[in-house]
């Protein structure tokens, strides 16, 4: 396999995985869309869960943009073939960050933490968990997303937040 069909396989994964999440917020997370004709947008609350929906969807769309800069990278005939490999690297490297981060997410609301936001240092070196929740997480709460974390990802730099 050439680096152009490694690019198109990548590419093709990305969007798998934004399109599944997308679809997933929609039909889950997400407040019921109010859409006349012409429009469409979220209905307000009053709850700051918007804002919490507001971070994951920035995160996936932040994550989208720079797959899509490194993909044209890669397929400008132009780039040097080092540039190429190096943008192919960190195009692999994103999406296996991605895959944890969504990876961690479901695991943590098969769990029961309904809103949960999973952010994967570049370096693979620490992770960020945000659960919104009413009250305070208790030490087993605690634990039991750090046990969660480590053991399916091996990283043990876990700093967890309530939002």
């Amino acid at each position: 396999m050439d680096r152009k069909q490694a690019g198109i396989l990548v590419s093709l994964l990305v969007l798998i995985v934004i399109i599944g999440v997308a679809s997933w917020r929609l039909n889950g997370d997400l407040p019921e869309l109010n859409s006349p004709v012409g429009s469409i947008g979220v209905q307000q609350s009053e709850d700051d869960t918007d804002d919490f929906i507001k971070d994951i969807i920035k995160r996936d769309i932040t994550s989208a943009a720079n797959m899509q800069i490194l993909q044209n990278l890669i397929d400008d005939e132009s780039t040097p073939e080092e540039e190429r490999a190096t943008a192919l690297a960190l195009q692999i490297r994103m999406v296996e960050q991605l895959e944890k981060e969504q990876s961690l997410e479901r695991e943590l609301k098969a769990k029961g933490y309904e809103n949960v936001l999973c952010l994967v240092a570049e370096d693979f070196n620490n992770i960020k968990v945000y659960v919104k929740e009413e009250e305070e997480l208790s030490t087993e709460q605690l634990a039991q997303i750090r046990s969660i974390v480590v053991s399916q990802t091996n990283i043990r730099e876990v700093e967890i937040s309530r939002k």
